[in-house]
């Protein structure tokens, strides 16, 4: 049954298709029964004429349901079979994802800070290290605020964004770049309230911007990205936060793969469903499905519309 195979296909490719900029378009512009040859003695023996529109409901709420209602059983165990290891794979892969920020948000609590940030940033402008963090367009070493990344905090309920004029006044006004001073600020009656979200852990760790508030930033070590040749500032800690920061995102990455293969094998078990319905009377013509480029999905895909005609 050749086009049950390319059911079963859709589940996993669509779950992967890389981002497209043009709508992807297949046609089977003959008849199902006839291009495939299907026999229904060989699996199952319910035979409609009609769309089981009941069969389809249960397809959508638990891929094989529909088949297995319809007298497919061996079908019905293969969708279900798929969607358990999928369901499976998402949640030990969530799981992990969710465990291992854990571990590298509790590693940048110990080892990163924002009063260290503070007074650290400047400690290498002019010298042989600027080069690392200098705008190569004007060889420009940029002031804690000059930067498009920030990081958000309160200080005694006044909120900062580390790149605002409100920014500048407050880091001048203090001495903030003065170790002795930043850490007189931090350490009085002073509530300080940093907004610990996805852009906090993402940017200490990403931009060497934020070099300076690791605890080791001493042992600062020049690192050249393979690709475009990028200078990136590393240190001991910053480097074993990337590589723990990696795997959890490595852990989501999968188990949004898993995600995405449910959702296909829902579809894909709606239109196996859909098909078997017609199948026996040669009823299905010009059956056509097309995805659509979507600009918001790592994938590229908007949606599936698919079409076909009966007699």
């Amino acid at each position: 049954m050749p086009y049950f195979l390319v059911i079963i296909f859709i589940t996993f490719s669509f779950s992967s298709i890389h981002p497209i900029h043009e709508k992807i378009q297949f046609s089977i512009d003959e008849k199902v029964n006839s291009n495939f040859g299907y026999s229904p003695e060989n699996d199952g023996d319910s035979q409609s004429s009609n769309i089981n529109m009941k069969a389809m409901l249960y397809s959508a709420i638990l891929p094989g349901s529909g088949e297995y209602s319809m007298g497919y059983t061996n079908r019905g165990y293969l969708f279900l079979g798929i969607e358990a290891i999928a369901v499976g794979t998402w949640y030990i892969f969530n799981q992990k994802g969710l465990d291992t920020q854990d571990k590298y948000r509790a590693y940048a609590d110990e080892h990163w800070s924002l009063d260290r940030w503070f007074y650290d940033y400047s400690k290498w402008k002019g010298t042989p290290a600027d080069s690392i963090f200098i705008n190569f367009d004007d060889e420009y070493y940029p002031d804690i605020w000059d930067d498009s990344h920030h990081l958000n905090f309160s200080v005694n309920g006044n909120s900062f964004s580390s790149n605002s004029d409100e920014f500048m006044t407050f880091y001048i006004n203090n001495e903030l770049d003065d170790e002795t001073m930043a850490e007189i600020f931090f350490e009085e009656d002073n509530v300080i309230i940093i907004e610990k979200d996805h852009h906090y852990y993402e940017n200490i760790g990403k931009y060497d911007h934020f070099y300076a508030g690791w605890e080791d930033n001493e042992s600062l070590d020049l690192v050249v990205k393979e690709l475009g040749g990028e200078y990136i500032a590393m240190s001991p800690y910053k480097k074993l936060y990337r590589e723990i920061w990696n795997d959890s995102n490595d852990y989501y990455r999968i188990a949004s793969f898993a995600l995405s293969s449910m959702v296909a094998n829902h579809f894909a078990s709606m239109m196996d469903v859909l098909i078997l319905s017609k199948l026996n009377n040669n009823k299905i013509t010009n059956l056509t499905a097309k995805t659509y480029f979507s600009p918001i999905n790592p994938y590229g895909v908007g949606g599936i519309k698919l079409s076909f005609n009966w007699n």
